[in-house]
């Protein structure tokens, strides 16, 4: 059992993708509903990156400078870019 489990934390290892996410940056929070529809939003903001854990977690602030109550897992949050002019 324990042999399966390392196979499997290898595997995983191997093919996370890290997201290059700074503090400062802007990023877009998804929920954790899977949305259904090719047309609806999916995912709520921008907001800015306020600071990040060694372990992933990010916690957020917003445009007015309010924090978010808590960190967010940094799989929920995906990079945003501005559109240029």
């Amino acid at each position: 059992m324990a042999v399966e489990k390392q196979r499997r934390k290898a595997w995983y290892d191997k093919t996370l993708r890290r997201k290059e996410l700074h503090e400062g940056d802007l990023a877009l929070l998804f929920s954790s509903k899977k949305h259904k529809g090719k047309l609806k939003l999916t995912g709520d903001g921008p907001y800015i990156v306020h600071h990040i854990n060694e372990n992933g977690a990010v916690l957020l602030k917003t445009f007015e400078g309010d924090l978010f109550p808590g960190y967010i897992n940094g799989s929920r949050l995906k990079r945003f870019y501005a559109p240029d002019p």
